[in-house]
């Protein structure tokens, strides 16, 4: 009787050692009748390319399962199905389920052969160019001196004017002092322009001044020059990063290829990439509105191009990129004139902000002692026209009341053309700092440009200048270039 019972467990073992269960992901299905499973190791060639790695091919019931290791690999699509067949831990997947192909096996050169569409494929993303922060490293002490003297000399009178320049750095930072002297002949009239200690922080792309430097004034303030602190963003702190919105262009490729990237007839990326769709991110372009000429090379020699056209504009911020400013102090005043003159106190920032590759918003505003602005302003790219900017802004001071300001502009730059001008209106009672009590911000402000270009002869330009004033009078300007 124990022999018999012996006979019937080696029977139940030998059979389920020939009978592999397939698994769900999420649980393991009742099997209800044995799987033919055999496992052949082939050579594997995708769209007529040999991969340098041979695979374990399972043929379950006369279907070829695949590693799903493999196949990303690969970089197939895997539609989901509902069971996995599982070999020796790992999953396989029919390759019968991968929509867009289709295989066969060639048992004289042990060779499994796959043919596939390009949109079976996972996209290939590129960069054409890239950002590489890096860290200086640590300066040790030092200075130096620069200087420009100029001589006038008349009967009877000689002029020496001069100005100096004197500079120290450390690893803390660089500390700059320029100075103007006027007739040193007769007597020794120096005055101080800046001193200023500058610490850059390439890691966060930033800068602290300390002493006198210029605010930034946005896209409708006006600049002015002060002494206190300045924080600011410094993007040329790295050198080769872009702030501004890069294209991107993406194609297919049957077949194993190699792309090249034109922009106006000059190469300006050049890759290989494998089988499927690809996109290009951050392809490195000229300014303005250009055609981008993308051309695809496959093993065999067969060839497609793609013409993509597209708008870049520094006046943009790439998405969710940040530019700012935030500055305290006195303003500076007589400036040239006297060493130490300060007038009112204030404080100001702007702050500018990627919403998208299309819009940047921008954020500004001013307080002093008698008076504080605000003003809500941003640009947007329309690719096939060019760049739209505009701006609204309010003030408030003890000497004029409320008032309010305006303003649009546009711009479109080709090879060829490239012309844009600006409009600004503002009420009788708008005020700024950089304004005096005698003088008021223009009625109506506009500019205008328009530039030709001649090929080997150069360009051809027009500039004009309008501005009419509450209590002054009017400037009209023409300024016609050429070169």
């Amino acid at each position: 009787m124990r022999l018999l019972y012996f006979l019937f467990i080696l029977i139940i073992t030998s059979a389920s050692a020939t009978t592999i269960p397939s698994k769900s992901k999420h649980a393991t299905p009742e099997i209800s009748s044995p799987q033919k499973v055999s496992e052949k190791l082939l050579a594997v060639v995708i769209n007529g390319e040999q991969s340098s790695q041979g695979v374990i091919v399972l043929s379950v019931n006369s279907d070829a399962h695949i590693s799903i290791k493999d196949l990303r690999r690969w970089r197939l699509i895997l539609p989901i199905i509902d069971n996995l067949f599982y070999f020796e831990g790992d999953a396989y997947y029919p390759l019968n389920k991968i929509k867009g192909s289709h295989y066969h096996i060639d048992e004289a050169k042990q060779l499994l052969v796959i043919e596939a569409e390009a949109a079976t494929f996972e996209v290939n993303n590129l960069r054409g160019t890239g950002s590489h922060f890096s860290m200086p490293d640590a300066s040790s002490l030092g200075g130096f001196v620069n200087y420009d003297f100029s001589l006038q000399s008349a009967p009877h009178s000689t002029h020496i004017d001069s100005l100096i320049e004197l500079g120290a750095f450390n690893r803390w930072g660089v500390g700059l002092g320029t100075f103007i002297t006027r007739d040193l002949s007769d007597r020794r009239d120096i005055v101080r322009l800046d001193t200023t200690w500058t610490v850059d922080k390439p890691e966060k792309m930033s800068s602290i001044k300390l002493g006198d430097t210029i605010n930034n004034g946005s896209s409708w303030g006006r600049p002015v020059r002060f002494g206190g602190i300045q924080w600011t963003s410094n993007f040329q702190s790295q050198p080769d990063f872009i702030t501004f919105p890069l294209p991107n262009i993406t194609g297919e490729a049957v077949l194993p290829s190699v792309i090249d990237v034109y922009v106006d007839n000059v190469r300006q990326f050049k890759s290989s990439v494998e089988s499927g769709p690809f996109s290009i991110s951050n392809v490195p372009v000229m300014m303005g509105l250009q055609d981008m000429q993308l051309v695809v090379r496959d093993v065999l020699g067969r060839e497609q191009r793609i013409t993509q056209r597209y708008y870049a504009s520094p006046q943009l911020l790439r998405e969710k990129l940040q530019a700012f400013s935030y500055e305290i102090g006195a303003i500076r005043e007589n400036y040239s004139q006297r060493s130490n003159d300060y007038g009112h106190r204030f404080i100001s920032g702007t702050q500018r902000y990627g919403v998208n590759n299309h819009f940047t918003s921008e954020l500004h505003m001013e307080w002093s002692t008698d008076q504080y602005n605000l003003g809500f302003g941003g640009a947007y790219l329309v690719p096939e026209w060019g760049v739209f900017h505009a701006a609204v802004a309010g003030s408030d001071s003890d000497q004029l009341g409320q008032g309010g300001l305006m303003s649009l502009a546009f711009e479109r730059q080709t090879s060829q053309l490239s012309f844009g001008g600006n409009v600004q209106i503002a009420d009788a009672r708008f005020t700024q700092l950089g304004l005096s009590d005698r003088h008021r911000v223009a009625r109506l402000s506009s500019t205008a440009h328009i530039s030709i270009a001649t090929g080997n002869k150069g360009s051809i330009g027009i500039n004009t200048i309008y501005q009419d004033y509450y209590n002054q009078s009017k400037i009209n300007l023409v300024n016609l270039r050429s070169g």
